[in-house]
């Protein structure tokens, strides 16, 4: 999936749906891009799979002028921290809270 100039490597699940995997780092970058182009944050979460030997990870589901992107991104268990994304979509800062708590 083609966001911005950079395809973000996402396979589609549906019509209008795509789902994948990137660094903590990216969604940073994806964030931006997505709001560049008239994009929203739709929802953001963690999850804790350490029971099933997957640890922390963080996702994200973005509405962009193509359709809906969900991308997760594994966090290392020693130190679960992921880019602070209430800067670009005001709405995070209240999901970034609970996804904390």
């Amino acid at each position: 999936m083609k966001i911005g100039e950079h395809d973000w490597h996402l396979e589609p699940l549906g019509t209008h749906i795509w789902r994948g995997r990137m660094e903590a780092g990216q969604l940073l970058a994806l964030a931006r891009v997505v709001k560049e182009e008239g994009g929203q944050l739709i929802a953001l979460w963690g999850s804790d799979n350490r029971h099933l030997g997957r640890g922390f990870a963080i996702h994200a589901a973005l509405l962009t002028s193509a359709g809906l992107a969900w991308v997760t991104c594994a966090l290392p268990d020693e130190a679960p921290a992921y880019p602070d994304l209430a800067h670009i979509f005001p709405q995070a800062d209240r999901m970034q809270r609970a996804t904390f708590d």
